[in-house]
């Protein structure tokens, strides 16, 4: 694995490197365990979507975007002001 020139440098050189690479290996396992943990706490309450999620009251009543699009059809004031919350 050297070139026979320095090899002692370069056979330390590579040590050091697989040493690195093995503790970011180490810290890399370590940190998908923890988080693998999380995941698995927040899918405890999979059955109870309240648990969960935030449904908020505006999702009770629904607007229709197109109907109120053709009702105001001919409002100039209404379509300028449409068009740049859109843009």
């Amino acid at each position: 694995m050297t070139n026979k020139r320095s090899a002692e440098h370069q056979i330390a050189k590579r040590v050091r490197r697989l040493e690195r690479a093995n503790l970011a290996l180490d810290r890399k396992r370590l940190h998908d365990r923890k988080r693998q943990k999380a995941t698995e706490q927040d899918t405890s309450a999979e059955g109870d979507s309240d648990l969960r999620y935030h449904i908020s009251a505006s999702k009770g009543n629904p607007q229709d975007i197109f109907s109120t699009i053709r009702n105001n059809r001919g409002d100039p004031a209404f379509h300028v002001c449409f068009l740049v919350k859109l843009s």
